[in-house]
């Protein structure tokens, strides 16, 4: 009876996924109450899936064919090749050697900073199963025209999962669009071959828009004699904060 059967779907759940990376940490006291910490990181991620997709449907990043893995087995959709974060508080001089109003205004201030740049995420332009069509027996013929069910590759399903070639161009464009941060030219359909499989090297060849993260604050604290020996108690401060951070 199965030989009737126009189709046979099959939803399977599994996959490979590889994380290497080289991580460096520094830390430094520049006096006893001021320090610096940095971290960087190297790191490639590879899998044949999707690391963000856990929808328990059908999923865009569906094996172009089970019986060969690797042919999806490339960068991530979480890879990000270089991570840097650093933070820093620094107490600047008191001024305790200077008149009280010198003190009060000039003297312990505190600075402190976080910085964030990473790379962008891999990423992977597809093109959806059903997004080629043809015409059976040409413009003039009575057939409608239809879609490829299994995509170019013959062997996609109803999901995007096919890749198109990758160029030599660069990822970066060319123009000063923030909106635009991939080369639409770095990918191209000229060449595909109907049921030739996406070759791996299309998958996260192009990095998105990177991370770019600057904070910045500027902040003393005040003992005034009338908060501490109000009912606040001894510990009670009065902070006068200036905080500037790129958006």
């Amino acid at each position: 009876p199965l030989s009737k059967q126009p189709q046979l779907a099959g939803l399977e759940r599994r996959g490979r996924a590889n994380y290497d990376s080289l991580q460096i940490l520094f830390k430094t006291r520049l006096t006893s109450n001021s320090r610096v910490d940095a971290a960087y990181t190297y790191s490639r991620s590879k899998a044949d899936f999707g690391l963000t997709d856990s929808n328990g449907g059908s999923s865009d990043w569906a094996l172009q064919d089970v019986n060969n893995p690797d042919l999806d087995f490339g960068l991530s959709d979480i890879n990000r090749p270089h991570m840097f974060v650093a933070n820093a508080i620094i107490n600047l001089p008191s001024l305790k050697d200077s008149n009280a109003w010198v003190q009060a205004f000039f003297g312990g201030w505190e600075v402190a900073t976080i910085l964030q740049f990473t790379s962008g995420t891999s990423l992977t332009p597809i093109i959806a199963a059903t997004g080629l069509s043809f015409d059976p027996d040409g413009p003039a013929g009575p057939l409608a025209v239809r879609n490829f069910q299994a995509g170019f590759t013959g062997t996609g399903t109803g999901v995007a999962n096919q890749p198109p070639l990758r160029t030599t161009a660069s990822c970066s464009p060319s123009g000063n669009d923030p909106t635009q941060f991939i080369n639409p030219g770095a990918f191209t359909l000229v060449g595909v071959h109907i049921g030739d499989l996406s070759p791996v090297e299309s998958r996260g060849a192009c990095l998105g828009s990177p991370i770019k993260n600057v904070d910045l604050s500027f902040y003393k604290n005040f003992t005034p004699e009338w908060l501490t020996e109000s009912w606040f108690g001894e510990a009670a401060r009065i902070q006068f904060r200036v905080e500037l951070f790129n958006a």
